[in-house]
């Protein structure tokens, strides 16, 4: 029953931050934190979505955390990477947590870290050669300079991902 009368608070402020009225920030910000701590994946899920429509750059360890979190609902992670870019700030950790996650087993991960990796990182070769990477089944070796090491990966199948790599192209 918290539960829904947390999630059902967490919608009323998404639908506030979205609409053209205003709203206190603060609230928002210290709400969404909040989220991210609950133990309900949907929750956190709001709180995600939250600092992506409204966060700053100071909330991009938290967005970075979610979408390191191996063990955390996918639809959380995804959302991470969709906030990461749309708060739209260059941020160490956030690409370092990009790059691998170029590699996830969810596809909707995969996806979202190429479109943030390429939004993100425009004109960087190293970024380039990652996303190259994922999609000839290839990983980047960064000690190597801007040399290919085979890692016995298989190139990408998911018609999503290509889709995705082909559209992030066009940043480099």
């Amino acid at each position: 029953e918290l539960v829904k009368k947390i999630i059902k608070e967490a919608d009323a402020l998404l639908n506030q931050i979205t609409s053209a009225n205003p709203y206190d920030r603060e609230t928002v910000f210290k709400r969404s934190e909040e989220y991210l701590k609950n133990d309900n994946w949907q929750v956190r899920n709001i709180g995600v979505k939250l600092l992506g429509i409204a966060g700053e750059k100071k909330h991009l360890p938290l967005l970075v955390e979610r979408l390191s979190d191996e063990s955390e609902a996918g639809f959380v992670r995804r959302n991470a990477a969709i906030a990461i870019r749309t708060i739209g700030v260059a941020h160490e950790d956030a690409k370092k947590v990009l790059i691998l996650t170029i590699n996830d087993k969810y596809w909707e991960i995969r996806v979202e870290s190429v479109k943030s990796l390429a939004h993100l990182y425009k004109n960087d070769e190293t970024i380039l050669s990652v996303i190259i990477a994922r999609y000839l089944g290839k990983e980047y070796n960064e000690n190597a300079g801007s040399s290919w090491k085979y890692k016995g990966r298989e190139r990408e199948t998911n018609f999503e991902v290509k889709e995705a790599i082909a559209q992030a192209m066009g940043n480099f």
